[in-house]
Formats: structure tokens, C-alpha cells, sequence
């Protein structure tokens, strides 16, 4: 139980009920429930306790691994019912969900569900569910578009521009990226990846052509496809693969960030997931001669909007703590080599 609290993602909206309730009846929130093992005292005006739902804190309470007055267990049992409430609204919600978001809910539900178990009731960085639904959806889409594709984060996470490798004549690597807050769900927020995908080319051939574990596994995500019977568009794989090997041969791996024509070959193979209302936005702006033919060809349009994710998100509330970007971070600083 010491690891319950401290985690910087909160539950705002369980925060807010606490807050609202004790600003109704002005009594204070005492400062009495502590941790037993770690002795730490946490009390229900922290945010830092809305990290786990209210029933695994009871449950904790009834074990005696943590301590709390009847106060405490009263407004946590509220707050678990209040979230029981929620459930039967969240099944009204489900009723309403497309074939597309039904099955992606369906999938990677329980996925979730057996990651939060194994974290002791701990919930998700919202974020990174939101990049697992979309990097599952993206291997859908393909799958039923009948292109081959292979799972980057098998070989190594977070390689610099590469999610899914796809055995297509051209952008062969495929980024995921999906905004669903107020403030970044809009053409901007993916235009300026696509604007990136230079830095994004840089670390990626740095990253492959280092020593360790983590080059090595990347050179062999590239080996694979090569090797692959099956695989039909190699000659970019083999080129860049053939380079980097070359940089390493000669024991030059510091100079590959300086290959300007291995960094532009890789950057115009990258492409990007996005909502397809995202999509249709920026083709709109391409019909209007804004966004120029290169860069359209560089958007993959999926089958479900931002509104449609979002759905999706908020009935996994249960298991995600709540995740809503204020700004972007336009350097993409997610991707260290």
C-alpha cells in the first residue's frame, strides 16, 4: 500500500465531488487515513487518493492496511456508490456504441482491466491508453485493408517515428498519434508532427545505429521484414538498414546524424494515423491548396473520429485516470533515442 499514493495523475472529477461536498457543509477533511506499512498520512482533500477508485480503498480499510475515521469511510463509500450509479450509465453509453468502437471496447477492455489487477487497483496514465487504443485500432484498420504490417513496440517502445512497420510502396512506417482533448484535438496539433517528422528521422537512425539491447533490437525489426518471404517493398528497408550496418562497420556511428539523404529517406516514409474528422479537415485545407500533396499522402485516414475515441475513453474511466492535454509538446519530446 505504500505505492498507493504519489502518482501525478489524478481523478478529477472524484476530487471535485469531495470538494464540492465539503464546501456544502463546511467541515473540514481530516487529515486521518494513513497507510499503515509506509505510516504515510493521506486525507480526502489530496487528489493523490483519487488515484484508486473508492472500493479499493475501502477494501484496503477493511483489511488493515490502512487506517481511516468513520468520516473517511463514510464519503468513500458515497463516492463508491455514486460510481455504481455511473455504471448503469456507462451501459446506457454502451448501447450506443458502433460496430468499430463495440469491438475496440471489447478488446482492450479486459486488457486494461488485467494491467489494473496487477497494479493493486492502481489505475492507468490515461495516455497511455489512449496510444493503446489507437495503436490497436491502427493494427485493425490494416488488418482489414489486407496490408501486412508488424508491431514496433515488440521490438523496442517508443521507436522515434515508428509504431507499425507496413508493407506498403510507400510510408513504410506508421506513427500513432491521437489528440481527444478540447485543447489539441484540432489539424494544428497533427500538422506539426508531420512538420517534425525530420527530428522524428534523426533519432530514429540514431537510435538504430547505437550499440545495445535497444539498437539491436530495432536494426532486427528491419531485418525481419527483410526476411519475411512475404513482404513485398524491401528495397527502402535494405537501404537503410545497409547504411546504418555501414556507419557501424566503420566504427562511425556518431556521423549518421549527419546523413541528410538517410534522415530525408526515412522521414518520407513515415506517415501518420489520424481520426477521420481530423482527416477530412485537412483535406479540406489540401483542396484549397494549404497542405500540399506530399503531406496529404502522409495522413491515414481511420474509421472512427475524435468524438467516437472519446466515447470510447470515458467507458474505461474505470481503469484510465483522466487525461486531458492543456498544450503540445511540439518537439515530440515522447521520442529519446
Amino acid at each position: 500500500m505504500q505505492q498507493l499514493v504519489g502518482n501525478k495523475r489524478t481523478s478529477q472529477m472524484l476530487y471535485s465531488l469531495v470538494q464540492a461536498k465539503q464546501s456544502r457543509t463546511s467541515q473540514p477533511v481530516a487529515q486521518r487515513m494513513k497507510i499503515v506499512e509506509s505510516g504515510e498520512e493521506v486525507g480526502l482533500d489530496d487528489s493523490r487518493v483519487y488515484e484508486l477508485t473508492a472500493a479499493a480503498w475501502l477494501q484496503a480499510i477493511n483489511t488493515g492496511q490502512v487506517r481511516a475515521s468513520e468520516y473517511e469511510i463514510n464519503v468513500l463509500r458515497q463516492l463508491h456508490e455514486a460510481s455504481q450509479l455511473d455504471t448503469d450509465s456507462d451501459s446506457d453509453m454502451e448501447e450506443e456504441l458502433n460496430p468499430d468502437q463495440r469491438e475496440l471496447l471489447d478488446q482492450m477492455r479486459p486488457v486494461f482491466e488485467s494491467q489494473v489487477r496487477k497494479r493493486q487497483g492502481k489505475k492507468l496514465p490515461g495516455k497511455k491508453v489512449q496510444g493503446d487504443l489507437l495503436e490497436h485500432h491502427t493494427s485493425v484498420f490494416s488488418n482489414d485493408l489486407d496490408v501486412q504490417e508488424m508491431n514496433a513496440n515488440s521490438y523496442a517502445m517508443n521507436i522515434p517515428g515508428i509504431d507499425h512497420l507496413q508493407d506498403k510502396s510507400s510510408h513504410l512506417f506508421v506513427q500513432d498519434k491521437m489528440h481527444l482533448s478540447q485543447h489539441t484535438a484540432k489539424i494544428e496539433t497533427y500538422r506539426a508532427h508531420y512538420k517534425n517528422r525530420g527530428q522524428m528521422a534523426e533519432k530514429l537512425v540514431i537510435a538504430m545505429a547505437k550499440n545495445g539491447k535497444r539498437g539491436t533490437n530495432i536494426r532486427q525489426l528491419f531485418q525481419d521484414a527483410i526476411d519475411n518471404e512475404s513482404w513485398v517493398h524491401k528495397a527502402a528497408l535494405e537501404k537503410i538498414l545497409g547504411v546504418i550496418n555501414g556507419y557501424r562497420d566503420d566504427d562511425e556511428i556518431s556521423e549518421v546524424k549527419y546523413d541528410d539523404e538517410l534522415i530525408e529517406l526515412v522521414a518520407n516514409n513515415i506517415a501518420f494515423t489520424v481520426p477521420s474528422d481530423i482527416w477530412e479537415a485537412i483535406y479540406e485545407q489540401y483542396t484549397l491548396g494549404r497542405v500540399s500533396a506530399s503531406e496529404m499522402s502522409a495522413y491515414i485516414r481511420l474509421d472512427m473520429n475524435t468524438a467516437e475515441f472519446v466515447k470510447v475513453f470515458e467507458l474505461l474511466k474505470h481503469v484510465a485516470a483522466p487525461w486531458s492535454e492543456k498544450s503540445t509538446k511540439w518537439e515530440d519530446k515522447d521520442y529519446k533515442p
